[in-house]
């Protein structure tokens, strides 16, 4: 995210919890005299804040190869485990609906808003990888990724429903 946008959505931030937190003070002070403008007002903030998520800018996802690429960074954290192991595409034609695994290979094109076509040494397959999963990581044709997530299987194809994306060096 540039500096200038940072900034502004710092600002915004700022702004609406000064606000909301000027009402609802308001809101207890005018409570017990039935001031309805006031409680409006408070009412307003708090569903002010309640949507405050809304204006967070969702970074990443998969970009055009002919578009530069700008500096990416990926967050990391929490519990990891290996419930899921490495396989190929090819080897995941022969899994049980439902498993977690890890594939590696690229992202070969866009099919859909959250669809994409992946493809490895052994094949390719789709996968479908949900914006809030991107964390801020911004990926091309070009780049190596590793995905892991549930394994979805019908009579003639197979999806990859992602949890989490990781771009390798």
């Amino acid at each position: 995210m540039s500096l200038a946008k940072n900034c502004v959505y710092f600002c915004l931030k700022i702004l609406l919890r000064t606000l909301c937190f000027t009402t609802v003070t308001t809101l207890t002070a005018s409570w017990t005299r039935g001031d309805k403008m006031k409680k409006y007002a408070a009412l307003l903030a708090v569903t002010m804040l309640a949507s405050a998520p809304v204006f967070a800018a969702q970074q990443g996802g998969f970009v055009d190869p002919n578009a530069p690429a700008p500096a990416a960074h990926q967050q990391q954290g929490g519990f990891k485990t290996d419930q899921s192991s490495v396989v190929t595409v090819k080897q995941a034609e022969e899994m049980k609906d439902d498993s977690w695994i890890t594939v590696r290979g690229q992202l070969e094109k866009q099919i859909g808003d959250e669809d994409y076509v992946f493809r490895d040494q052994t094949g390719t397959m789709k996968v479908e990888i949900d914006h809030k999963r991107w964390n801020g990581l911004t990926v091309s044709p070009k780049d190596r990724v590793e995905l892991t997530g549930e394994l979805d299987k019908d009579f003639n194809s197979i999806e990859l429903d992602v949890k989490q994306v990781k771009k390798l060096p």
